[in-house]
């Protein structure tokens, strides 16, 4: 218990500078052949065509969850390395400036949505009934949300991805459930990022993690070393710079909304 609060500690507030790293990364993949594409270029090959593909390619999606400056880092790295990736933001992170820059420059920029989860932190209802009950109210709330931040933003939103909460996690209800094929038809998507056509085609997933492992199972350069064909790799810059401001707010929000939970725990998956 006290050696995984001393991790949580220092990586909110002591964790130095990774960058260095996922410059690494960057530098492996296309010393070995990798073609970095946006999520939306990937997408254009495998349904254009019925041919499996061959080539060597990496996907990198950052899920802009916190942290804005550190994303910034992320998208100057990449410019200096002429790649393009696919960054996505929260309610809690748009950044207008940022993400217009990231869209001028050819990168993909997207939605990282959380309604159903927000629904439920708004009503302090944390049953999943109660989401079942009102979908349609939370699909209409995420339309609003999406429109107005294309209005915003000055250009149209092609993709989008669902975050993960711990709220899901009580519900056993993912955010992207909320996505139908009307939903995508009627905001003008193109896909969410966890459509089966994207997940299921890739050789391997990979993710960032917290100190002290940083890796969820298999590293993407273990992954480019061991010659796996198509490699998505998802990133969050909490886990590559330390953001102390940044990560207590984010704190601070999360223990008041597990109390929320608490105190309303008679409304649990009901």
């Amino acid at each position: 218990m006290i050696k995984s609060i001393y991790n949580r500690f220092y990586s909110d507030f002591l964790l130095p500078d990774r960058l260095v790293e996922m410059q690494r990364i960057i530098v492996a993949a296309k010393e070995n052949g990798y073609k970095h594409l946006t999520l939306p270029e990937y997408f254009d090959r495998i349904t254009s065509t019925s041919k499996v593909e061959t080539s060597n390619i990496f996907i990198h999606r950052h899920d802009i969850d916190t942290d804005v400056k550190t994303a910034r880092l992320f998208y100057k790295l990449e410019i200096q390395e002429g790649i393009k990736t696919s960054y996505y933001f929260r309610q809690t992170t748009i950044d207008i400036t940022l993400m217009k820059e990231l869209h001028y420059d050819g990168f993909e920029v997207g939605y990282h949505f959380e309604e159903i989860a927000q629904f439920c932190k708004d009503k302090k209802n944390y049953s999943s009934v109660f989401v079942r009950e009102n979908m349609n109210e939370i699909q209409d709330i995420f339309l609003r949300n999406l429109k107005q931040l294309e209005k915003d933003l000055g250009f149209k939103i092609q993709t989008v991805a669902s975050h993960g909460d711990f709220v899901n996690r009580l519900l056993k209800i993912p955010n992207h459930e909320l996505i139908t094929d009307e939903i995508l038809k009627t905001a003008g998507l193109r896909f969410e990022c966890y459509d089966k056509r994207l997940t299921e085609s890739y050789s391997i997933l990979c993710s960032d993690n917290a100190y002290p492992q940083f890796y969820r199972g298999m590293s993407p350069v273990d992954a480019i070393n061991s010659d796996k064909n198509i490699i998505h790799f998802l990133s969050h810059p909490r886990h590559w710079r330390s953001a102390p401001l940044e990560n207590l707010n984010d704190n601070i929000q999360r223990l008041v909304e597990g109390l929320s939970v608490k105190i309303n725990k008679t409304k649990l998956n009901g």
